[in-house]
């Protein structure tokens, strides 16, 4: 059932007046694996057509089939969507659904927008594109008492006037340069004063298991739950191999809770 009205834009005249800045809605219809629907369906569909929402999962770029977004042992189904108003559609991308894992029975789904963000590169990584964050400094009451001598310092005090008596135009250009010139102030300020925390670790190592709990037969069973988990996700279809993923998980935490117990 379609999730909008359809020929909207031939048949605009035979509606009753609508404002300005309504958006006709052309649309494609909407493909789906799931060929089944509950009560709730009817209700969801009036919702999204009244309030012009459409669905993005079986007509967007990345996921034209409709793909499984729920996998559970009694079947396969579309459950999780991307929704999306008419005025934001010129900047979708694409929208795919993710592979099954064994951490939830739901699929996770992306979507790529295109938001024009000024200064970005998509030649360029984003350390690259963007400022680093400004460091984070700890205080301590040592520290405060610091904080209070510099700023009372002849130099802070005639930094601080130097800033007030700066001449500026009432442009986008110079409330930037007044934002550095008092951001760059404080920070030399925080740096003569405070101790700076440590950066987030970078290009950090696969951690491995090393629990005494967690054997040789457990390590098995997990790369046997990862099979199940990665054949399932290519056959949800498939009674079988959901009631089999389903066992092969259970089995793996039964082994994990009796090791634990241990």
């Amino acid at each position: 059932e379609p999730d909008f009205i359809i020929e909207d834009q031939l048949r605009q005249n035979d509606y009753i007046p609508l404002p300005d800045d309504y958006v006709s809605q052309d649309l494609s219809l909407r493909n789906s694996r799931d060929k089944k629907s509950n009560t709730y369906k009817k209700h969801f569909i009036e919702f999204l057509t009244n309030n012009q929402l459409h669905i993005l999962n079986g007509r967007t770029l990345g996921d034209f089939y409709g793909e499984f977004t729920c996998i559970q042992s009694s079947g396969s189904s579309v459950v999780d969507y991307f929704i999306t108003s008419s005025n934001i559609s010129k900047n979708i991308c694409s929208m795919s659904v993710g592979k099954f894992t064994c951490f939830s029975d739901h699929k996770p789904l992306t979507l790529t927008l295109d938001l024009n963000v000024k200064n970005a590169s998509v030649n360029k990584p984003l350390h690259d594109v963007y400022k680093k964050a400004p460091p984070r400094y700890k205080i301590t009451p040592e520290s405060l008492k610091s904080l209070a001598s510099a700023l009372m310092s002849p130099g802070c005090k005639q930094n601080a006037t130097n800033i007030l008596n700066t001449n500026l135009h009432n442009t986008e250009e110079s409330m930037h340069m007044l934002n550095n010139e008092v951001t760059e102030h404080l920070q030399t300020i925080a740096n003569s004063c405070f101790s700076k925390t440590k950066g987030p670790k970078t290009n950090k190592p696969i951690s491995i298991n090393k629990q005494p709990w967690f054997t040789n037969s457990i390590r098995e069973a997990k790369r046997s739950l990862s099979k199940a988990t990665e054949i399932v996700s290519r056959l949800p279809s498939s009674d079988y191999l959901r009631k089999n993923f389903y066992l092969v998980k259970k089995s793996y935490k039964k082994l994990i809770k009796k090791a634990k117990n241990n």
